[in-house]
């Protein structure tokens, strides 16, 4: 784990956590805090690769290792699958972060 989340709380231990567009950016912060936190945090995203890094760096160390579920939230039954599979890994789920984008960039025209 970091050093550098000073606050510790304890009301987020062992609490189901799902985290939509986890992967990276603002995502990957949340997942990073929820974990050190020492909740079972489950997420979804559709960058693969960056998702299951993130699962390698944060599982070393975690209370939980997160679980990673590879997803596109505009696939509703996926989506709902992912939910049930989280819920089924990590208990009911007493969070729910719904952090997904498309931040694609376009040049000004």
């Amino acid at each position: 784990m970091s050093d550098r989340m000073p606050t510790n709380y304890t009301s987020l231990a062992d609490k189901s956590v799902f985290i939509t567009g986890g992967a990276t950016g603002i995502g990957e912060a949340l997942v990073t805090a929820f974990v050190e936190q020492g909740a079972k945090v489950a997420f979804v995203d559709i960058a693969e690769e960056a998702g299951h890094a993130l699962v390698e760096k944060l599982g070393k160390d975690a209370k939980h290792k997160p679980l990673f579920i590879t997803c596109d939230i505009t696939d509703i039954k996926a989506l709902q699958d992912a939910v049930a599979t989280a819920a089924k890994a990590n208990g009911p789920i007493t969070a729910l972060l719904n952090n997904a984008a498309n931040d694609t960039r376009h040049k000004w025209q």
